[in-house]
């Protein structure tokens, strides 16, 4: 295997979690197995430069680095259920009979809003944590060669 493309190897070098080539994702996809903790990169990484191997690898890291559960999916999760709640209660006018009406509006409201700050905003401040953290754990050998991050 060539030296460039063997992951293991890549992972070990610049001190990233365990990285694997996956076949079941779509060409250009990477993605962080969270059972495992291995980051997973599609087989066209194969035949990348090293450069964008690397900067695809770091990004992935950096996910992995600045994600956790409390932060990011536990809102996620609170959004379906308060979604799931919301509309469960306005369907079904015995339910809708117990709860005031500038209630159940301020209600919806108030999902709408987290709703847009979590499945729309929160990706956007990912990314930008990731971006982040790779920049900062960019090897310096890589910036003194001109390749720089992004």
């Amino acid at each position: 295997m060539d030296e460039s493309t063997d992951l293991g190897l890549i992972s070990r070098k610049y001190g990233l979690p365990p990285m694997e080539y996956s076949r079941k994702l779509k060409p250009g996809k990477i993605s962080c197995n969270r059972m495992t903790g291995r980051l997973l990169m599609s087989e066209s990484f194969r035949s990348i430069g090293e450069a964008e191997r690397l900067r695809a690898a770091f990004h992935l890291a950096g996910y992995y680095h600045t994600r956790s559960f409390e932060r990011d999916v536990a809102p996620v999760i609170s959004v379906i259920v308060s979604s799931a709640t919301l509309v469960i209660v306005s369907v079904f006018p015995q339910s809708r009979a117990l709860i005031p009406t500038p209630l159940l509006v301020f209600a919806w409201v108030a999902w709408l809003v987290s709703s847009f700050l979590v499945l729309v905003i929160r990706p956007a401040q990912w990314k930008r944590e990731a971006n982040r953290w790779a920049k900062e754990h960019w090897p310096a050998r890589l910036r003194k060669k001109g390749v720089p991050y992004f």
